[in-house]
């Protein structure tokens, strides 16, 4: 069987890191899978086969789905299943269903606020694979789709590409003119209001004002990097805080790190969390949507509030001045990540493929 695996863009993000990891998975299972996407700056960590399509748009009733289809048309005759990863790339594979009826199915990959337009163009599909226990809820509860429709798989990470690089950050450090004895702390991710960061650089104010010697890295690109930068330089720290921008090989960052940050306001599980773990890293995290399915306050992390300075503040002073406990998050957050592994997602997932390949009679 050969699968069909669509996304709104291959740039930098957790829709795309999931995409990889599935894809490398598949390689070890023998699956035959392809990407198409507008493209982006991952595309080249693709081995294989991508196809650029106009599916740049937000509107599931776009012209632009048609024109996709069209540039997608050659390569269709021999695709047995079609999996989207977005809500325009849903409206996609269901177009692509009509005209040639190939079964597709959906990942959700977090939370979404229900409108009408759910009702009136579902675009499921066969199955719809949530991310965390959260999400599949989320999905039940508020969208309404049968249990059985929705099916658990965790995302899932190259465990020992992370786990091996630890303490391999040194000329990090020398890129960055950083001193090996700063106290790091980290956070990535997209830079959008969901993602919390304002609430980190409020709390890193207030941690800095008695640790002058440490220092934030903040890796990402979005919307509100000039309001982060602003926010910045109101809070007086522009060197103490680094906007790192798109950082490929996120390990280089963890390696350097004594704690790692996830602030969000919402989130459907974290991968950034679950690569921060596998690093051996402390880790403190918004109790928020699938979030509390990877950490465990007092065992390899601290949960917070959201959107609280303050509970952020509080927890870092509280890592910083106590390396007992930081040691046993550490030693605890490498145990709690095996069932994370991007081989155990992809045979999963395979394994939810053939079941819709039987049901369909592919």
């Amino acid at each position: 069987m050969k699968v069909l695996i669509l996304n709104n863009h291959f740039n930098t993000g957790g829709v795309t890191s999931y995409i990889l990891n599935l894809k490398r998975g598949f390689k070890s299972l023998g699956l035959k899978a392809f990407v198409a996407s507008a493209g982006g700056d991952l595309e080249l960590a693709l081995e294989d086969k991508h196809i650029r399509i106009p599916i740049s748009t937000k509107s599931e009733i776009s012209y632009k789905i048609i024109k996709s289809f069209n540039r997608l048309a050659p390569y269709l005759e021999d695709v047995g299943l079609v999996h989207a990863n977005t809500r325009v790339t849903q409206a996609l594979a269901k177009y692509i269903n009509f005209q040639t009826g190939t079964p597709y199915i959906t990942t959700w990959h977090g939370y979404h606020k229900v409108k009408i337009k759910h009702r009136i163009f579902p675009y499921w599909g066969e199955r719809v694979i949530a991310i965390s226990n959260f999400v599949r809820n989320h999905l039940i509860d508020d969208f309404k789709l049968p249990p059985f429709k929705v099916r658990l798989i965790y995302n899932g990470i190259d465990l020992d590409s992370f786990s091996s690089y630890q303490n391999q950050g040194a000329s990090f450090l020398e890129e960055l003119n950083l001193d090996k004895d700063s106290f790091i702390v980290s956070a990535l991710g997209r830079l959008s209001d969901v993602k919390g960061f304002n609430f980190l650089l409020e709390a890193f104010s207030i941690f800095h004002a008695k640790h002058p010697s440490s220092t934030l890295l903040l890796a990402g690109e979005g919307k509100e990097r000039r309001a982060i930068e602003s926010k910045i330089r109101e809070l007086g720290l522009g060197n103490s805080i680094k906007l790192l921008g798109l950082v490929h090989d996120i390990r280089k960052l963890l390696s350097v790190s004594d704690v790692f940050i996830q602030p969000s306001i919402m989130e459907g599980l974290g991968i950034s969390i679950l690569e921060a773990l596998s690093m051996g890293l402390a880790v403190i995290a918004t109790e928020v949507g699938g979030i509390p399915e990877i950490v465990k306050s007092e065992y390899n992390g601290l949960l917070i509030k959201p959107e609280s300075a303050d509970s952020l503040a509080t927890a870092l002073f509280k890592l910083k001045e106590n390396d007992v406990l930081r040691t046993k998050l550490s030693e605890n957050a490498l145990k709690s990540v095996s069932k994370f592994s991007y081989t155990d997602m992809a045979t999963k997932t395979f394994n939810l493929y053939k079941e819709i390949r039987n049901e369909n009679q592919i």
